[in-house]
């Protein structure tokens, strides 16, 4: 509940951790009494489905018990403009039905009828204790919701003008083990620049570095040149091989 969004954006990320066991009973029971909600308030002008399927009940490495069915019914609850085919591992097992399921809904034809072969309702029914831990869960996250603005602004005091983040990252499938430093300019009427500086190591690539500075849409003028005087100032200080500025609304991408 702490991925709760960036530091110029309190509120704008709802990250919602089920525990292990969810099942098409824990997931409505979050879309109908959270995410809902959260949505009909926010009145967003495009919905999005990001579909993976990593936590259906066939997948190798997960440990949910979510159905096609319970995929489809969630997309109509959901009522997606679009939805984009994600992760997912279970190939034969589940990708076939959960697919199906997803394109009936989105198409408002009848998915009752698709179940998969291996489904045993009794072997993949949501425990007690599962249920209770996604209550508390919604209740938790109700108060964080409703306290959004105060928790933006309690974040926001102290910060001063550059908010930073150092932290480690470890790529278990390739062995690479990263440090970064995140950096994001804080102004008080404005978005800001978000700077990211990566260093790698281990791995089959050997030692890797780069900064790089991103430019948000929304930058005004002066926005995107402290954003340039600052890439320029990390540059003459050193510590990367490659220095890039992305600015999607002014040169795109280059390199300094």
């Amino acid at each position: 509940m702490d991925e709760f969004g960036g530091p110029q954006a309190i509120g704008g990320n709802i990250d919602i951790p089920l525990p292990p066991g969810t099942g098409d009973e824990g997931l409505m029971k979050v879309m109908r009494e959270l995410v809902l909600p959260i949505l009909e308030e926010f009145d967003p002008d495009i919905v999005i489905n990001s579909a993976g399927q990593d936590n259906h009940f066939s997948d190798p490495l997960a440990n949910m018990q979510v159905t096609a069915k319970g995929y489809a019914e969630l997309v109509d609850l959901l009522q997606a403009d679009i939805a984009v085919l994600e992760g997912g591992y279970s190939v034969q097992e589940a990708l076939p039905y959960v697919n199906t399921g997803i394109i009936l809904s989105m198409a408002g034809l009848d998915y009752s009828k698709v179940v998969e072969p291996a489904f045993d309702p009794v072997k993949y029914k949501q425990s007690q204790s599962v249920t209770n831990y996604i209550d508390e869960l919604i209740a938790k996250w109700k108060v964080q919701w409703a306290n959004r603005y105060r928790i933006a602004e309690e974040e926001r005091a102290g910060v001063g003008d550059i908010w930073s983040n150092r932290y480690n990252v470890y790529y278990d499938e390739t062995g690479v083990q990263e440090e970064r430093l995140e950096r994001v300019r804080m102004y008080e009427d404005k978005v800001g620049w978000h700077s990211v500086l990566s260093r790698g190591q281990y791995g089959p690539y050997g030692p890797q570095s780069v900064y790089a500075m991103f430019i948000p849409w929304q930058a005004d003028e002066g926005t995107r040149q402290d954003a340039i005087v600052e890439a320029k100032r990390a540059k003459a200080e050193g510590g990367a091989s490659r220095y890039v500025v992305v600015d999607p609304l002014g040169d795109g991408q280059y390199e300094l």
